[in-house]
């Protein structure tokens, strides 16, 4: 799963760019530590093998900043579509907290 930040602005004021492009790495960095937390607690377990093995990673090139939820176990994505009572658990904690990104972008601009 990828979530993606990119912005701009018509204010060509650097400490403005400056301060809207912190916001949007802070905030993604942030939805994106509770959405891994949120997929590792709805992760099927059976051995714990995938729970354990849920990452992310926070990545800027410039105005763009992509966060990064996955599993290395090598079935995530199986257990995503698949499994019976857990199938899900990535769009969910996904649907849990995206709406956090404009407001936390907006709060820390305020």
């Amino acid at each position: 799963m990828k979530i993606t930040s990119k912005w701009t602005t018509n204010l060509r004021v650097k400490e403005v760019e400056n301060a809207v492009n912190n916001a949007s790495k802070s905030t993604v960095k942030d939805v994106v530590v509770l959405i891994a937390s949120d997929v590792k607690k709805g992760s099927p377990v059976l051995t714990g093998h995938n729970r354990r093995s849920i990452r992310f990673k926070v990545e800027s090139y410039g105005i763009l900043t992509e966060g990064q939820v996955f599993s290395t176990s090598g079935y995530g994505g199986y257990l995503e579509l698949y499994h019976r009572e857990k199938a899900g658990y990535f769009r969910r904690a996904l649907e849990r907290h995206m709406g956090k990104l404009p407001s936390g972008i907006k709060a820390r601009l305020a």
